[in-house]
């Protein structure tokens, strides 16, 4: 990051949504807007808790205190013998990581992860014989494969490829690693240690490289067929295409694609209140004295800009 985190924003976000990480990042471009459309790289959300599921932000259904933490707490009017005054009601001057559900309950298991049907793949362990190629192609067809969102493993996902990596130029969204000519950043394959000779032999055949994985050898040139593993690698492969279905070439040839998917969770829903803290680094346009006076001090103004639509 550019520079030191400068402060830690806190806040309570009333939730319904069936994208919960998709929101998450328009809070991020929210709150940038909010401060003077500082660049997004200047802040990341450092946690989230939700406090309360299928039920609002409000007096009635939370327990909070104050800014120190050490505030009484502040209940709705009249709520667990809270004296009828509106401003024990109030959420404007409580302090959003010191709130709970009202009734004591402990944070709820919400999000929800949306079912989507497909049962996903619980090992990586590709098998066929190897006097029927056509297996291996079908393999090829059948299986797909991401890079990890947060570094560069190789995923049948939600498995990961051990001692397998991609590195690549990724697009701004982080959806995408492929070539970049103008950055000449390569898309390549690493391979760091021992794997399967299985695992070998199918990536070569998944893969179409500027060279290949190789082999154990029984003696110079000679491959060792009754090897299991591969011998200790450390290599680095470029990857010129990533072969999504094998066909004859009289059927038009391999369906080809430059590049490889990043890995995408699956989507999560959620309703309820959640409490969210985001991590502001330094810019010099938004200094601290700055940041005050948009995040407390004109607090409505920050509010309606940095909330989701």
């Amino acid at each position: 990051y550019p520079g030191g985190v400068v402060a830690k924003i806190h806040a309570l976000y009333e939730v319904e949504t069936q994208d919960f990480e998709a929101m998450i990042e328009r809070i991020l471009k929210r709150i940038a807007v909010a401060l003077e459309n500082v660049p997004l790289a200047h802040f990341d959300i450092s946690s989230y808790t939700w406090i309360t599921a299928g039920a609002r932000c409000a007096p009635e259904t939370l327990l909070c205190s104050g800014p120190s933490g050490t505030s009484p707490s502040l209940l709705s009017p009249g709520l667990g013998g809270a004296r009828p005054y509106a401003y024990e009601g109030s959420l404007d001057v409580v302090h959003p990581s010191y709130c709970q559900a009202a009734d004591g309950s402990p944070p709820p298991s919400n999000p929800t992860v949306i079912e989507t049907g497909a049962t996903p793949p619980s090992e990586f362990d590709p098998q066929w014989d190897d006097d029927a190629p056509w297996e291996l192609n079908k393999l090829v067809n059948d299986m797909q494969f991401c890079v990890n969102k947060a570094n560069t493993s190789l995923m049948y996902y939600p498995v990961v490829i051990g001692n397998m990596f991609i590195t690549g130029h990724r697009d701004e969204d982080n959806t995408r690693a492929s070539w970049n000519e103008e950055k000449r950043i390569p898309l390549e394959l690493h391979v760091v240690g021992i794997i399967p000779v299985s695992f070998a032999k199918y990536f070569n055949a998944k893969f179409m490289l500027n060279g290949s994985i190789p082999m154990p050898m029984y003696q110079p040139e000679v491959v060792d067929e009754n090897a299991y593993f591969t011998e200790d690698l450390n290599i680095t492969i470029p990857i010129l295409a990533v072969r999504i279905k094998t066909k004859p070439i009289e059927l038009g040839g391999d369906t080809l694609e430059l590049d490889i998917p990043v890995c995408v969770d699956p989507k999560i829903s959620g309703k309820g209140c959640v409490s969210v803290t985001t991590d502001y680094y330094y810019h010099p346009r938004v200094p601290e004295y700055k940041l005050r006076s948009y995040v407390e001090w004109r607090k409505m103004n920050y509010t309606l800009y940095a909330s989701d639509p």
